[in-house]
């Protein structure tokens, strides 16, 4: 075999070609561990120096993503996340030329927003109904009476809320038959046409436009809220009905137990009125639509009835099959005190979407220290995590001290998560035990958290809208009698510590009248009022608690017993890590 020796004509190109390379390797080589020196600083939170941050501005978006090429999605997303949050954004074409868009979008938004239409959000929101409508229909005369542009459905929801609210509704009908560009208004128009013959009275037409808006939609959340209010209408006015349109239906999207508190309050009304047979006959219906809370809701009730001797023994034989009660809420706390909260065993746990992508990002900027930022967009975009990514949001808003914010975070993804995954955020959901020191008395301090949790959700300095303040939402009225009759001193509702001892004697009080005969009485009462308890009781006497709490006409009040108790039954089980098991019994049990 000959080798040729390369002639130097050859040579030099070849030698100049290999010096090149290699210099471009060792500043390739020398700007990828710059970069990555640049991002471990940003990851950990630190501020980059002046002339790291001169150098990182000399590289475009896309020589970013090139570095990036090995990393996670997640990871990605982050990284451009905590360079806009320093100041430095990496806009491509495509991006810059949709933000530019948005812009003017919203400029050209807020031109038609014009004052009146300010106007109407701002009464509707001082809960000036009548001023609202009014400035709804001059607004609407001045800005689509003429027009044969459609009008969002959004602004129709926005009217027909103020005019529920008033006496306008019969005009309203009179109107929108005469408006051109009613046959072509979608769902809005005829949802709101819907609701302004129910409050009219004509319930025929009102089932009929509800039905329409269904069929004039593609929106699952439009088509939701029409059937809620199909289901609300037909149980009040047409019961004998229900039960077909619910078979007929098909699955409802029963997304956080969007209808729970529309059959709730038709429980209610079936209890009061010992209506025993139609709860019997609704149930089946109820579990084809897939509201499996709801049924198992109706099953729970018809067994206490079964228990009380108002049905025959074997009523429910054909319906054991209903009772799946969500582990996490009140009626598995009932059927199970002995077990709970451990009761997700084998429960569903996989996740709607895939988390990996999010968890990522999220981590990054919580280990980075953008966590205002990371809750922020969280918030926004309520993309899915995983519970571990969730338990560290958790640990950082308790390490905050702000229980309120806490509450609000852990109490969302509680429900949002699967049942086996959400109860490890229990610690989160019910915290503040340690934080307040309660004063020795006959009432328990779980219940007196659970009050306080339901209540206020532990915000110290929090007010209602009729001037309720404070831990436990005491009136002044009523707490300027308690501190005068226990000689007090001065006070102030707005300090813990004075608004959990007048709380506590205010809840002492309640328990001393003759007309609480169990704690289920006395949360009543702090909730609904002494006066409504004692016409509850006589209208409605029932020697079962839970049939009585269920014949309670105040939906907020029979949520109030039931979560407050959920709550102390927690707050007990953090307390001792065991099930609140006879504990329990002394809630339900005459005094």
């Amino acid at each position: 075999m000959k080798f040729h020796k390369l002639r130097p004509v050859y040579l030099f190109p070849v030698l100049l070609f290999l010096v090149l390379y290699g210099c471009y390797s060792v500043r390739s080589t020398k700007q990828t561990e710059n970069l990555d020196r640049t991002f471990n600083i940003l990851f950990s939170g630190e501020i980059l120096e002046p002339a790291d941050r001169i150098k990182l501005e000399s590289y475009s978006r896309d020589d970013l993503i090139r570095h990036m090429e090995s990393w996670g999605t997640g990871r990605q997303k982050a990284a451009f996340l905590i360079l806009e949050y320093n100041g430095l954004e990496y806009q491509d074409s495509k991006t810059t030329t949709g933000r530019n868009l948005s812009v003017n979008q919203k400029e050209r938004d807020f031109a038609v927003e014009d004052l009146l239409l300010l106007k109407a959000k701002e009464d509707f929101h001082n809960r000036e109904y009548e001023d609202a409508e009014q400035a709804y229909r001059e607004y609407w005369f001045l800005n689509i009476h003429n027009s044969i542009d459609l009008p969002l459905s959004s602004l129709l929801v926005e009217i027909r809320n103020s005019v529920v609210k008033t006496d306008e509704a019969s005009y309203w009908i009179d109107f929108l038959s005469e408006w051109k560009g009613f046959v072509a208004s979608g769902f809005g128009g005829s949802f709101f046409l819907g609701s302004c013959y129910e409050n009219t009275g004509d319930n025929d037409n009102a089932l009929y436009w509800y039905e329409q808006s269904i069929s004039r939609s593609d929106d699952w959340q439009e088509i939701r809220r029409s059937q809620w209010y199909i289901i609300r209408l037909l149980s009040r006015e047409f019961p004998d009905r229900l039960p077909h349109y619910l078979v007929q239906t098909g699955t409802l999207r029963n997304d956080g137990g969007y209808f729970n508190d529309v059959l709730d309050e038709y429980y209610s009304t079936l209890v009061r009125y010992r209506r025993w047979q139609d709860l019997l006959q609704l149930l089946p219906a109820v579990m084809d639509a897939g509201l499996t809370e709801s049924a198992s809701q109706g099953y729970f009730l018809l067994q206490k009835v079964v228990d009380a001797g108002y049905l025959p023994s074997g009523s429910l034989a054909a319906l054991s099959d209903l009772y799946h009660p969500d582990p996490r809420g009140y009626f598995a706390l009932r059927s199970a005190p002995e077990q709970w909260p451990d009761l997700t065993a084998g429960t569903e746990s996989a996740r709607v979407s895939q988390t990996a992508v999010a968890d990522q990002l999220y981590t990054v900027l919580l280990s980075a220290g953008y966590n205002e930022e990371a809750l922020t967009r969280l918030d926004e975009r309520r993309e899915d995590i995983s519970a571990d990514t969730v338990a560290e949001f958790c640990r950082y808003l308790e390490a905050e001290g702000d229980l309120y914010e806490l509450i609000r975070f852990a109490g969302y993804w509680f429900y949002r998560l699967p049942p086996q995954e959400g109860m490890v955020l229990l610690p989160w959901v019910f915290p503040g035990a340690e934080r307040y020191t309660l004063s020795e008395d006959i009432v328990p301090d779980e219940l007196i958290l659970g009050v306080i949790r339901r209540e206020s959700a532990f915000h110290e300095g929090i007010s209602s809208r009729v001037g309720a303040g404070g831990l436990m939402q005491l009136m002044p009225a009523t707490a300027a009698e308690l501190a005068r009759k226990h000689r007090m001193g001065e006070w102030d509702l707005m300090n813990p510590e004075d608004n959990i001892t007048l709380g506590t004697l205010y809840l002492n009080w309640l328990l001393e009248r003759p007309w609480t005969d169990s704690y289920v009485d006395v949360l009543a009462a702090y909730n609904g009022g002494g006066g409504n308890l004692r016409t509850w009781k006589r209208r409605y006497p029932s020697s079962d608690p839970d049939l009585f709490i269920q014949s309670i006409p105040f939906r907020e009040t029979r949520d109030y017993v039931r979560k407050v108790i959920v709550a102390a039954a927690s707050y007990r089980y953090l307390e001792t890590g065991l099930p609140p098991g006879e504990w329990l019994d002394q809630f339900y049990q005459p005094f």
